[in-house]
């Protein structure tokens, strides 16, 4: 998505590789997933100190990075996460926040519009959540 660790210009190698003496940089990924981003990071920054927000940001102090990839369907209220990363985030710090793009597309990749009840492809949609609610609920 990023092809690398962090958006090209973010300043996050910066941070990562030029802390001031005495001053070891802290590193926040939330949502980590299967943890690939973290262990890249840990492998090229072994300096970083690394922090999970498994349970809740403000636990573990300041943050100079934190990083929040893909987590659109994890995260339940996005103004309160804004709220509680900006308590966190060190001044100067950075926090990324990256959602891939969803959407629905024909077989000549076009991506669907609105679409109102009765459309095709709005009745195609209704019909896959429901079908998995039924089996849900089986």
């Amino acid at each position: 998505m990023l092809g690398g660790l962090f958006p090209p210009g973010s300043g996050a190698e910066e941070i990562l590789s030029q802390a001031p003496e005495g001053h070891k940089p802290k590193v926040l990924d939330i949502g980590t997933g299967s943890g690939a981003w973290a262990i890249d990071v840990a492998m090229k920054y072994p300096n970083a100190e690394k922090g999970d927000a498994s349970a809740g940001l403000k636990q573990y102090g300041r943050f100079d990075i934190i990083h929040a990839r893909a987590v659109l369907q994890g995260v339940k209220d996005y103004a309160a996460l804004f709220v509680e990363v900006s308590e966190v985030l060190n001044p100067r710090g950075l926090f990324i926040s990256i959602e891939g793009e969803t959407g629905l597309y024909n077989q000549n990749k076009v991506k669907y519009g609105p679409q109102k009840e009765g459309d095709p492809v709005c009745n195609f949609i209704q019909g896959i959540f429901i079908a998995e609610s039924y089996k849900n609920v089986m």
